[in-house]
């Protein structure tokens, strides 16, 4: 068993010795993957300052969804209202 805390070894732990040869075995069998290289700093564009944020566009979206049907629903009785005028 691993002690729960470091330095704190309690009966029936695994001892120190055997803990940090488990802890390279471990790391060694688990490879960690290259990433892809960071892209290097720039200015940011006229355009890209323009624009919404990614956020923003996000909730936009969602909130026309939600609402579309309700929306809808609203256009097609101000249509009919409008054509009851009409007669």
């Amino acid at each position: 068993m691993f002690p729960r805390q470091a330095g704190k070894a309690k009966k029936g732990d695994t001892a120190d010795a055997d803990l940090k040869a488990d802890y390279a075995n471990n790391l060694a069998s688990i490879p960690i993957p290259k990433g892809t290289t960071p892209e290097a700093p720039r200015a940011i564009t006229a355009e890209e300052k323009a624009a919404k944020s990614a956020y923003r566009t996000l909730r936009d979206a969602r909130s026309e969804q939600r609402y579309a049907g309700a929306k809808a629903a609203r256009e097609k009785k101000k249509a009919e209202e409008e054509e009851a005028k009409k007669k």
